[in-house]
């Protein structure tokens, strides 16, 4: 939300402030990718503070947040549902979502890709010894 104000100096007129309101839209997921994963949850956080942050003088309108389920692909979710999770879609919450996609994040390890650079340069130098 920001507050805008106009000044006309020339023509003597009176400023007036304006409100100008900026819809937040949720994040959506379209991905099962860890990195999408990840660019998701960093999006969601910020999402669900600014909502928090224009509605902390309304709690009621706290409901205007788009919970995390309506936030998913359809197909995305009915997939995780059926073959990952073997969960019925309608019974699953926003909390078991997304205690699933914080298992996902936690379970991929540091370094677990390898490290290109230094395998060219391992390779590099087998070859030079022989």
């Amino acid at each position: 939300m920001t507050s805008s104000t106009r000044s006309n100096t020339t023509g003597g007129s009176s400023t007036v402030p304006v409100t100008l309101f900026i819809p937040v839209a949720a994040p959506q997921r379209k991905s099962t990718s860890h990195a999408a994963l990840v660019q998701w949850r960093k999006l969601r956080s910020e999402y669900e503070d600014e909502v928090a942050m224009r509605c902390k003088n309304d709690a009621k309108m706290m409901d205007v947040l788009v919970s995390v389920k309506k936030s998913f692909d359809k197909r995305l979710l009915t997939g995780w549902c059926d073959f990952e999770w073997d969960v019925d879609v309608a019974t699953i919450s926003d909390e078991f979502i997304l205690k699933k996609i914080d298992k996902i994040l936690s379970s991929v390890n540091n370094n677990s890709e390898p490290d290109e650079a230094a395998l060219q340069i391992e390779c590099r130098h087998g070859h030079v010894s022989e």
